[in-house]
C-alpha cells in the first residue's frame, strides 16, 4: 500500500493519524473529514469547509497521547478560536514538524482506540480498548498493578 510504502520510506515505525485515516478509508471505513494545514490562511478555509465546530490537533507520526501534551482542542465554533488553537498548539509541538489536522467534529458517547503491535513473545497483536483520555490513564493503572 502506498502510504505504508512512503511511510517505510522515509524511516516512520509509525503511522500519523492522518495517514493511519487515509489507510482506513481506502478500506471502506468512515473517517472523519479533515484536512492538514500549516497556516492560519489554510486553517480558515478549511474550517469553512469542513464546517464549525471542528477539532484541531497536532499531527505527526511522532506524536501520540495529544491530550496530556496540550496538542489538541475540540468544539471550535469560529475562526478567532481556531487561530488562537492553532497557534496553542503549534507553540507545544517539539522539532521541525508544526502540522495540524483540522476535522469536524462528531460528538459520541464513547471514545475507543484500536491498534497494532508486534510483540517479541506473542507475534503480532491487537489492541482495542477505551479511547481518549482513558487510554493513558488505564495504560498508568495497569502498570501499577
Amino acid at each position: 500500500m502506498k502510504i505504508i510504502d512512503e511511510a517505510i520510506g522515509k524511516g516512520q515505525t509509525a503511522l500519523s493519524e492522518f495517514e493511519s485515516k487515509q489507510l482506513l478509508a481506502s478500506y471502506g471505513i468512515p473517517v472523519t473529514r479533515e484536512a492538514l494545514v500549516e497556516n492560519e490562511e489554510n486553517l480558515i478555509k478549511t474550517a469553512g469547509d469542513i464546517g464549525y465546530p471542528v477539532v484541531i490537533k497536532a499531527c505527526s507520526p511522532n506524536i501520540s497521547h495529544k491530550t496530556e501534551k496540550g496538542l489538541i482542542r475540540v468544539d471550535i465554533r469560529d475562526d478567532d478560536e481556531a487561530k488562537v488553537a492553532f497557534n496553542e498548539i503549534i507553540a507545544h509541538m517539539n522539532g521541525n514538524e508544526k502540522t495540524v489536522l483540522v476535522q469536524e467534529m462528531i460528538k459520541g458517547k464513547r471514545e475507543l482506540v484500536a491498534g497494532l503491535t508486534r510483540d517479541a513473545q506473542f507475534g503480532s497483536c491487537v489492541m482495542f480498548g477505551l479511547g481518549g483520555i482513558f487510554t493513558e490513564i488505564l495504560k498508568k493503572l495497569i502498570l501499577i498493578l
